[in-house]
């Protein structure tokens, strides 16, 4: 048998497959199953769609409240451990007894927002000089800042008085006199409950006037603190001067009798108490959140090493805690508080 030789094969493959290509490109889209499946159609369809907006799920509103009860105060709070020069500012009473710290707008009209004042005797001082003016002092203070409870306190280490222009007229100093007003509306909502001041009629925020002692720049007769008045800052015997550190300090904290935390310092059982043993209230400080986290859980049997910085205020010590340290006792003294 003879074989075909190559070269008659070859158009023969060609016609072949130009056919199967003719064959191919005659089946139109609308022949395919595949194509004209409505379920790819559909879903080809869907994925064109916008995705639907996510619900918002929020916390149904409890009679009394709305939803901003809920959510975190706004206020702007200054670091802790930032330390302000030369601030500009006046001091003002809260009918609760606290005192604040207004400051005045720089060049670029920013100010912190006005801070309540550490206990100290540089506080006992700037009070003096306050209440011994009639008009309204303006103070250039230096100090640190701290934190506690959301809420700023500034302890001033430096101050000075400038003095005040004569040439403002009683409608500018009015008008700066409300502006402190305003400015210290921030600080003190939720602040004082309902022993501290007078309610508004309607329920809503303490009105600022009640928190606020007036102050005025006519002369007036001024509510004069025994504490600070007579012009010395003399310190009892008993107390511990300021400025000495308390160095891991054993003791426990307790309530003091303002309901204020304090820390008590220990005694050995056959020693009498020292003089400079008496109790010293806690500065507010993130520190002291701390510190309180813990008594919340363990109670107040804990004992606790306190380093710190001590303050003079009225008469009383102050305790500014620098660190501390859980006095672990073998025999029990951590119990958990649930």
């Amino acid at each position: 048998m003879s074989s075909t030789p190559a070269h008659r094969l070859l158009p023969l493959l060609l016609l072949a497959t130009g056919a199967t290509v003719l064959r191919a490109q005659s089946t139109t889209p609308a022949d395919d199953d595949l194509m004209t499946n409505e379920s790819v159609e559909s879903r080809i369809g869907e994925l064109g769609r916008r995705a639907p907006e996510p619900i918002e799920v929020t916390p149904a509103d409890a009679r009394g409240m709305s939803i901003d009860d809920l959510r975190p105060p706004g206020a702007r709070l200054v670091r802790e451990g930032a330390f302000l020069t030369n601030r500009r500012g006046r001091v003002a009473q809260l009918s609760t007894g606290h005192w604040v710290y207004l400051f005045d707008a720089d060049e670029s009209g920013d100010a912190e927002p006005p801070m309540l004042l550490s206990p100290s005797l540089r506080l006992t001082e700037m009070v003096r000089v306050t209440e011994a003016r009639p008009d309204t002092v303006t103070f250039l203070a230096s100090g640190e800042v701290f934190v506690y409870h959301n809420r700023n306190y500034f302890m001033p280490q430096s101050f000075a008085t400038l003095p005040t222009p004569s040439d403002r007229s009683a409608d500018e100093l009015e008008a700066r006199d409300q502006a402190d007003r305003d400015a210290i509306a921030t600080l003190v909502k939720g602040f004082a409950t309902d022993d501290d001041v007078e309610m508004a009629t309607d329920g809503s925020d303490p009105s600022v006037e009640s928190l606020l002692v007036p102050f005025n720049t006519e002369r007036r007769e001024r509510r004069v603190n025994p504490a600070v008045a007579g012009g010395r800052t003399d310190q009892p015997a008993s107390l511990r001067r300021e400025g000495a550190m308390l160095v891991l300090q054993r003791g426990h904290m307790r309530r003091n009798r303002e309901g204020l935390w304090s820390f008590v310092i220990d005694n050995d059982a056959d020693v009498a108490p020292s003089r400079g043993d008496l109790p010293l209230a806690l500065e507010p400080c993130l520190l002291l959140e701390e510190m309180e986290e813990l008594v919340r859980v363990h109670g107040e049997q804990v004992a606790l090493r306190v380093s710190g910085r001590v303050f003079v205020y009225q008469g009383e010590n102050y305790l500014l805690p620098t660190m501390f340290l859980v006095d672990y006792d073998p025999s029990g003294n951590l119990v958990p508080g649930q």
